[in-house]
């Protein structure tokens, strides 16, 4: 496909939405009016590909978010799960839909405040996995591993909730039944998906959708790519049976911000990597970051677009701040210091004509400020295990991978993975020493939290979704409540 980059002012068709059919018995958590969807769009920057609406009667969303899918070619290794946290931080990508994850089994895993839904099979084969960032991990409602190849988690906004798939299809050279099982199952879950959610579908569909616009009007727009096949076929007969477009085709990029897959042999490229959706004008802008590096020597590239909408405002409970007292226990000056103010104010603070409730608020007071003022409040401090020396390796993966330079770009590969390896064991080590001496000093809080990150239950959490009694997840509190008053 040719670069065509002379006009950068495009109309957007405009696309009418047709209503999915909920599956009888399904519940819907909250009522939101139907999203209004754009009549004419302005679309600018060919570089980012950035859309702008102009004409919409909908409630105007209030921030923009970032979306991106890539194939990691793998997340079982020490260190890979950091390194594509990092990646996702450098990027400032709130939603990631990562294929080719090879993560085994299903559960939901805390990293420093961010979230990790994984889908795998029982070895290390296929996978999807779903990263959940500030503000999102917030704001997930429910979520179900539906298959090594789909994942699916519904998150609440504003006015309502989105549904988001996390897909990964199989490739050209599978056998047709394999093909079928999965569209199926892919077509199976979006039926499930309540009708007024708006829907979004990140993933690896191995598929082009070719440039025929006017075969699949509501589907591909006008800068398509690729030739079509077999599997493109599928996708855009399934996109076209479930009202869904692909992004990328509605966007206008350079080729170098469109391909997501580059063979090894250097010249084959194709878009292959995409974000579907039934509603077309929460996205701003789209394209790929050639930049992006994962720790796995992938070959395909990260693909970011902006949404706007309104996160539901949900109210956290006040975080009390503690007291630093392993300061106090620890540092002589400190805790003989804090003695002697104390005493000298306790003497000071209280009179005898005062009651007994009157003289414990002062004493309790002149505790509490006194300890405020010389012990201060302790510190949440977050060390994550991978050394900003080791992740530096990924950046030194992505300039080579850029210049060319194979064999330094595998050589690298290898290093990171050993020094992610020893940045574990290191991070064990200190914690085994900390536990070990917190013990001999008697101070038990420090020992437990130590014994607690090193058996993982301070950073890993097991999720089990509550079905109906026709097999289907529960979408709702009051559903799984209710399912629970049936059981017992």
């Amino acid at each position: 496909m040719e670069d065509t980059a002379s006009n950068t002012r495009v109309s957007v068709p405009a696309f009418q939405r047709h209503s999915r059919q909920s599956v009888p018995g399904a519940t819907v958590m909250s009522t939101a009016a139907p999203c209004t969807l754009m009549k004419k769009t302005t679309q600018s920057s060919i570089r980012d590909g950035v859309c702008l609406n102009t004409t919409s009667t909908a409630v105007e969303p209030k921030k923009l978010f970032r979306v991106a899918t890539w194939n990691v070619l793998t997340l079982a290794r020490e260190g890979y799960v950091d390194a594509v946290l990092r990646e996702m931080t450098k990027y400032n990508i709130s939603i990631a839909g990562l294929t080719e994850a090879r993560i085994r089994g299903a559960d939901l895993t805390t990293y420093d405040g961010s979230v990790l839904l994984h889908s795998g099979a029982t070895t290390r084969h296929q996978g999807v996995a779903l990263l959940l960032r500030h503000p999102f991990q917030k704001a997930l409602m429910t979520w179900k591993p539906i298959s090594p190849r789909l994942l699916s988690a519904r998150i609440r906004h504003r006015h309502g909730a989105f549904t988001i798939l996390v897909a990964y299809a199989p490739t050209e050279q599978s056998d047709d039944k394999t093909k079928d099982e999965f569209y199926d199952q892919m077509g199976s879950t979006i039926a499930d998906v309540p009708p007024h959610d708006q829907l979004i579908v990140l993933g690896d569909l191995n598929a082009t959708t070719g440039t025929d616009h006017e075969q699949f009007p509501d589907v591909i727009g006008k800068y398509g790519s690729g030739s079509l096949n077999d599997n493109s076929l599928r996708m855009l007969t399934f996109c076209a049976s479930h009202s869904l477009s692909v992004m990328g085709s509605w966007f206008r990029r350079k080729n170098i911000w469109r391909w997501t897959w580059l063979s090894n042999d250097g010249h084959t490229k194709k878009e292959i990597d995409h974000i579907l959706t039934s509603n077309r004008s929460m996205f701003k802008s789209y394209r790929v970051y050639r930049g992006a590096e994962a720790p796995a020597n992938t070959d395909h590239r990260l693909v970011v677009a902006e949404i706007k909408l309104q996160l539901w405002a949900k109210t956290n409970p006040k975080v009390v701040p503690r007291l630093d007292l392993n300061k106090l226990m620890n540092d002589p000056q400190i805790a003989a210091n804090y003695s002697h103010v104390l005493s000298t104010r306790l003497g000071n603070s209280v009179s005898e004509d005062d009651g007994v409730e009157t003289a414990w608020q002062k004493v309790a007071s002149t505790i509490t400020c006194t300890a405020k003022e010389i012990i201060g409040f302790a510190s949440v401090k977050r060390k994550p295990w991978l050394t900003d020396s080791t992740f530096q390796i990924v950046n030194l993966k992505a300039k080579a991978r850029l210049d060319g330079n194979k064999p330094v770009y595998r050589r690298l590969s290898s290093i990171f993975r050993a020094r992610a390896k020893q940045d574990r064991e290191n991070w064990y080590n200190q914690l085994a020493d900390e536990t070990e001496g917190a013990m001999h000093s008697n101070n038990l809080r420090a020992a437990y939290r130590a014994v607690r990150e090193i058996s993982g239950k301070s950073v890993k959490s097991s999720y089990n979704p509550v079905n109906r009694a026709d097999g289907k997840p529960c979408l709702s509190s009051e559903e799984t409540c209710e399912r629970w008053r049936e059981h017992y």
